[in-house]
This record gives structure tokens, sequence and C-alpha cells, in this order.
């Protein structure tokens, strides 16, 4: 499980683990990048993961998205405690098999109980990890072929809501090459601007 608030953490986890038969939460973090690398490592794996889609730093969408990209067979749940029509459509583009409501108990526990059964939960959008997986890859190589490996870097970081000092901080440039990045990508991408891009970027949106 990943969350940015622990105390949302151990309130989850009580509720998982006294409402789903046989369920333990092997781990949780409130960092999105900790989260993608014990769900890429073999031996982190979980059987489900969940996923917050307001989480700091690496957001929720980015961190499905990595996460499906990857792995073909662990199933991804997308939480937030918000209205859940927010996220939906950003969550199934980004790879995840359902959507539940951290502020319903019903829901959470229904939509986990659901996609552990190899089920999607939460509308027709939600797709198997497998067919999501596929979907991932084709469209990441797209874009692969249509941004430089810079551009990818800058984009990467900007779905992360870094402004452009940071990005230039990171990859050890100036924040006016960071812009020309961020402009050549959304010419590409066909965004009508900086945020729309990102979004496109987060979501996989088609372009």
């Amino acid at each position: 499980m990943v969350d940015n608030d622990a105390r949302s953490i151990a309130s989850l986890r009580e509720i998982i683990e006294d409402l789903i038969p046989r369920a333990a939460v092997i781990w949780s973090v409130t960092d999105g990048t900790d989260a993608v690398s014990r769900c890429l490592s073999e031996r982190g794996r979980p059987d489900i993961v969940l996923v917050d889609m307001s989480l700091e730093g690496m957001q929720g969408p980015t961190v499905c998205r990595i996460m499906r990209e990857h792995c073909s067979m662990m199933p991804i749940v997308a939480m937030t405690a918000f209205s859940t029509n927010m996220y939906r459509s950003i969550a199934a583009r980004a790879g995840a098999q359902g959507i539940v409501s951290k502020n319903s108990e019903s829901d959470f526990v229904e939509g986990i109980h659901e996609v552990i059964c190899g089920r999607t939960y939460g509308g027709q959008l939600f797709e198997s990890a497998a067919m999501a997986c596929a979907r991932v890859q084709e469209e990441q190589r797209s874009s692969d072929r249509n941004l430089t490996q810079q551009e990818i870097l800058v984009m990467e970081l900007l779905a992360e809501n870094k402004d452009d000092g940071q990005i230039a901080s990171e990859l050890s440039i100036v924040p006016a090459t960071v812009r020309k990045h961020i402009q050549n990508a959304r010419r590409k991408l066909h965004a009508k601007n900086r945020f729309q891009a990102a979004l496109m970027w987060i979501t996989g949106a088609d372009w």
C-alpha cells in the first residue's frame, strides 16, 4: 500500500486485516518511488497493490503506470479520499484494475475483493492487468519513438509537479532548456499547454 498519510495507512490496514478474509498488508510506504521499487522486485511484489492518487512527489497515476508497464500480473487498485469520478478515467488509463473510495468502508472492501478475485471494479473503463500492461507498453513505445530521451525525462519530472528550476537541477541543465524540452514535447503530444501535456503523459491519453 502507498499513501502519503501515515494515519490513513494505519486505518486502511485495520480495515483490510479485519474485514477481508486471509488478507494482510505486507508493506506500506508513503513514497511512490519506494512503492515502485518494491513492486518491481520479485521479493517485494505483493499479490495486489493499493495506490493513493494524491501522493507527494511522484503522483499516483505515474506510480500505477510505471508498475503496469513492467508487470502484467499484479493487480493495482487506485484509491482516493476525493470523488472517485475525479480519478476514474486517469486511474484506468494508468493501468489500474479499479478505483475505491477511502471514505467508504464498504466500497473500499468490495473493490479490493473484486480485484483480488480477478475482476475489475469501478466501471467499464478498467481492464485486466494483462490487457492494461499490453496497452501501456505499446503507448510507451509510441512515445519513445516521438520524444527524445531528454524530453521523456523532463516529462516524467513535470508529471511529478516539479517546476522548471527543480527539473533543471535534477538534470543538470538550465531552466531555459527545460522550457524548450517541454515546448517540443507539448508539440509532439499535440497538447494545448504544458499542463495538458503533463496530464496526457500521466494518463497515456492518445496523441
